[in-house]
């Protein structure tokens, strides 16, 4: 693609510079693609709003079906990721593969557009290969369109720096970097919806470009600028267009994404503007507030009782487990109660309800029956003062976070599903899948009934049919153990078993049946011996061994992921200095710039790569502060070849332009005592800012407080990985903790808290099945672990499994008397049977215990107001509002007494009061 021709000098090398460079990239490309095929792919079975959505969508336009039948998701992210993921399915090459192999295209193209300008093929090697080794490139394991975002990204930049540098050359090389820049742009805005960010880098290169042309006089002129700056948007338009047609085909409704369309936007700032009672930046639309819009808006009443029913809630228990939905998942939750309230059977039908809930919202605002602020159509909240200072915090810490590349891992947690979740992810992706929770297990025994043969088949704790092999064998030992004691052993003659499970987990259950499939025994295959004895059914486990048949392998892939990681920490460790020096030279170019009045090409690119970077920051740093937290590897992928090449730009530029005539040189060196006190100034602000950041005091604690040993396989190093483990948790990074836990319980497989704590860190992620085979884990090892019978009981409370919750309660209460906690959430487990009275008696033993017990006299009163002892009811409440005035929860079910009551005024005033809390601390 119009490469510049770099001359060299033959007799200096047997190989010409440039092809000794080429040459030097190739192979280290090699080895890059060598070192990534050893990382595995991390699946979660059921991700369904993300990898799953993603496969279900590839697989229907695998099956020439567009992008399915459609549902509440089918249009709610951008198809071209999908479309990926189909295109590596029929090339016959593995996702993980084809995403690499177009990120070094992207990297090889911005070279190539770069090189009319930097003529050094060693200064060309250089940012190819510091933009191939990206850390955060290899370091998103999951299906998820970030996986392209990165390479995408560079193509946009690729095609708009080859329009920049090209816009004097042949017309026929021109249109193909236009050409580039329109498909780039349109696959950029197909693949996430906020791609706004990306404008000041096209608009400033395109107009720089344009302007070039305009200045100087030459044949074909307008042409040339109908190349520039017209031809690339016309791709990028007809290529959304031809999505947008396809939309309206499928579905009769013409656009790319539902949450861009007119009609969605219209009904989400409409219940947006509605003001609240009391104002919180996360929530969007408070409880408070949705309930005057019931009151207003028949058409949005069709949605309360799934707003406040099981949809809304799971959404606020996602969000942080409040009554309020937070506002990164309230546009999940308005989208799946409208399906359920009937209104998807097509995407037009799901416009035309929201044209009407938007009409029937906005005249119920102009009527004055609500108050509302201004009309609008955005999924942006409305902007108030009080947003400012928590998005200067969130900017800050987005700041912090990009530059030290933080949360690289190249080692992927264990899948979690079963396999029959995690089939689809083997099949789209052809990719090895990181371990699930055991991978291949294989057991031997023995089963026996004196009155009948039986028969046996292996069954997930998800009552799904488990993928297993299961081979008889003859048992003359188990027949001669059985006759010496007396038994008929008509039916042992082939009693022993050989069981082969794949990606069965711990939970496991082996079903003996008789041969009419009456169900005799389900058997828990937990780690260890277990045995029954009769009369009915005499059985007996006598091995469970992980298979491993592949060590060398393994070896291998731990050898590159350790590379990798090195290569991580090496870019973690430069990157901030590198940063610092590259805004400091900067800031020595803009002053140079301002003195002068010239600026060149390079120092305009430099400019636009960093309000680029920086609108990104800004754009996350608003979403962490009205949304849900965005400061994360995922949402921060594409910034990161920015920054890099950012930090190589700029010294660049400040050397062409040392590279001018001496007196001229003579004149940027002036006055280098002021520049360098402002550098000084501008260091001290970097460090300074850096040093108050609240996430770069949590890697310090969790790179110095919790040491790994120099012994990878002492007890202590399990320890510490255990601890490490639990400080992710108290960040909230779930994820990253279960990763801790499973090292932990590698060196140590009896360590009873780390599988108690990753099967907490599961429930978090509403991994309810692996939770509950971590408890059971805990519980094997230690069977007087009180907690871990709480933690169990809570998560088959959660599942609606209320009998078990109360048995694992029990137990909990067995162990420890004094208990408070099992016996409150027993007394709920209870109430939710309708064993009201049971319920009150385990609300006042919690009591009894703690006295300043806020939740039990919540629980009690609200038992009681069930019960119609309102009085009461209102004690108990009171009780618990006198203990803890902040608790929102108490002053909800006061009113709802009240209401009972008929004490509207007490009831109206518990309300108000509820919302403001509950919007100040959603936890509450």
């Amino acid at each position: 693609m119009c490469i510049v021709q770099v001359k060299s000098n033959p007799s200096r090398f047997i190989l010409n510079y440039p092809v000794l460079c080429l040459g030097v990239c190739i192979i280290i490309t090699i080895v890059k693609l060598w070192l990534v095929e050893g990382q595995t792919l991390f699946a979660i079975g059921g991700g369904d709003h993300d990898e799953r959505l993603f496969l279900n969508l590839a697989s229907n336009l695998l099956k020439g079906d567009w992008l399915g039948q459609y549902n509440r998701l089918t249009l709610v992210k951008g198809c071209f990721y999908p479309i990926w993921i189909a295109f590596a399915f029929v090339s016959d090459v593995p996702l993980f593969l084809a995403q690499h192999l177009l990120y070094l295209s992207a990297c090889s193209l911005l070279v190539v557009a770069l090189s009319p300008r930097l003529k050094s093929p060693a200064i060309l090697a250089l940012i190819y290969l510091i933009l191939l080794f990206n850390p955060m490139e290899y370091g998103i394991l999951r299906v998820l369109r970030e996986g392209i975002y990165p390479a995408l990204t560079l193509l946009v930049i690729a095609g708009a720096l080859g329009i920049v540098f090209r816009w004097d050359h042949p017309l026929r090389c021109l249109l193909r970097w236009s050409m580039l820049l329109g498909c780039a742009l349109a696959a950029f805005l197909l693949t996430r919806e906020e791609g706004v960010w990306i404008a000041p880098v096209v608009l400033m290169f395109v107009g720089l470009a344009a302007h070039r042309i305009w200045k100087t006089p030459m044949p074909g002129r307008l042409l040339r600028l109908l190349l520039c700056c017209i031809l690339p948007f016309g791709v990028c338009g007809a290529a959304l267009s031809a999505v947008s047609a396809m939309n309206w085909f499928h579905y009769g409704i013409f656009t790319t994404v539902e949450s861009k369309s007119r009609d969605f936007l219209a009904a989400y700032g409409a219940l947006t503007r509605v003001k609240h009672a009391n104002w919180s930046a996360s929530v969007p639309v408070p409880r408070e507030a949705r309930f005057r819009i019931y009151s207003a808006s028949p058409v949005f009443s069709e949605l309360e009782p799934f707003l406040e029913g099981d949809i809304g809630k799971a959404w606020a228990m996602v969000g942080g487990g409040s009554e309020d939905i937070r506002g990164g998942w309230f546009m999940w939750a308005l989208r799946d109660a409208v399906e359920a309230a009937g209104h998807c059977s097509s995407g037009a039908a799901a416009a035309s309800y929201y044209r009407s809930l938007a009409k029937d919202v906005n005249s119920a605002c102009s009527e004055g029956r609500l108050e509302c602020g201004p009309e609008r159509a955005s999924m942006m909240p409305p902007f108030r003062a009080e947003h400012v200072r928590p998005l200067a915090r969130a900017f800050l810490s987005g700041v912090t976070y990009l530059v030290g590349f933080r949360d690289f891992d190249p080692n992927p947690p264990k899948s979690l599903g079963n396999d029959d979740l995690l089939v689809l992810f083997r099949d789209l992706t052809r990719e090895r899948l990181s371990p699930a929770t055991s991978g291949i297990v294989h057991y031997t025994g023995w089963v026996f009934r004196p009155s009948s043969p039986v028969r046996l088949s292996v069954w997930t704790s998800d009552d799904v049919p488990a993928n297993a092999r299961i081979t008889n064998k003859p048992s003359p030992d188990v027949r001669q153990m059985l006759e010496a004691e007396g038994i008929n052993t008509t039916y042992a003659h082939r009693a022993r078993f050989e069981i082969t499970a794949h990606d069965c987990g711990p939970t496991c259950f082996i079903q003996v049946e008789t041969y009419d499939g009456q169900l005799i025994k389900r058997i828990s295959l937990n780690d260890g011996v277990t045995s029954l004895k009769g009369p009915e059914l005499y059985f007996n486990l006598d091995s469970r061994t992980e298979a491993n048949f592949l060590p060398q392998q393994e070896r291998l892939d731990r050898f590159k992921t350790g590379a990798l990681s090195l290569i991580g920490k090496t870019y973690q460790t430069l990157a901030p200095a590198l940063l610092i020096l590259a805004l400091a030279i900067y800031a020595i170019t803009l002053l140079d710039v301002l003195r002068t009045g010239k600026s060149a090409a390079t120092f305009l690119i430099n400019t636009a790569l960093l309000l680029t970077i920086l609108g990104r920051v800004f754009i996350l740093a608003l979403i962490e502060t009205t949304s849900f937290n965005a400061i994360s590897v995922i949402y921060f992928s594409a910034a990161y070849p920015l920054l890099l090449l950012f930090i190589l730009m700029a010294p660049i530029d400040l050397w062409g332009r040392l590279q001018a005539p001496v007196a001229e040189r003579n004149k940027i060196l002036s006055r280098i005592e002021i520049r360098l006190a402002l550098i000084i100034i501008f260091l001290m602000l970097c460090l300074s800012s850096a040093g108050v950041s609240p996430k770069l005091l949590d890697r310090y604690l969790l790179n110095n407080n919790f040491q790994i040993p120099t012994n990878p396989q002492s007890d202590f190093n399990a320890a510490a990985y255990y601890n490490r483990g639990v400080y992710n948790c108290k960040l909230g990074q779930y994820a990253q903790a279960i990763s801790y836990f499973d090292k932990a319980i590698e060196i140590n497989p009896e360590y009873a808290d780390a599988y108690k704590d990753r099967g907490a860190s599961y429930g978090k992620l509403r991994s309810y099945t692996q939770a509950i085979s971590d408890f059971d884990s805990s519980i094997k090892i230690n069977p007087a672990y009180a907690i871990a019978y709480y933690d169990r009981g809570v998560v088959y409370d959660i599942l609606g499994n209320n009998s078990q919750a109360i048995s694992d309660f029990d137990r909990a209460i067995e162990i420890n008397p004094e208990y408070s906690d099992a016996f409150y959430n027993r007394g709920f487990a209870h109430d939710r049977l309708g064993e009201h009275r049971q319920a009150i008696s385990d609300f006042d033993r919690a009591i009894e215990i703690n006295p300043e017990y806020a939740d039990a006299y919540n629980g009690r009163g609200l038992t009681y107001g069930q019960l119609g002892d309102h009085r009461q009811a209102i004690s108990d409440l009171d009780r618990a509002i006198e203990i803890n005035p902040e608790y929102a929860m108490a002053y909800y079910n006061r009113a709802v007494v009240y209401g009972m009551l008929g004490d509207h005024s007490h009831e109206i005033e518990d309300l108000q009061k509820a919302a403001g809390l509950a919007s100040q601390n959603p936890k509450k």
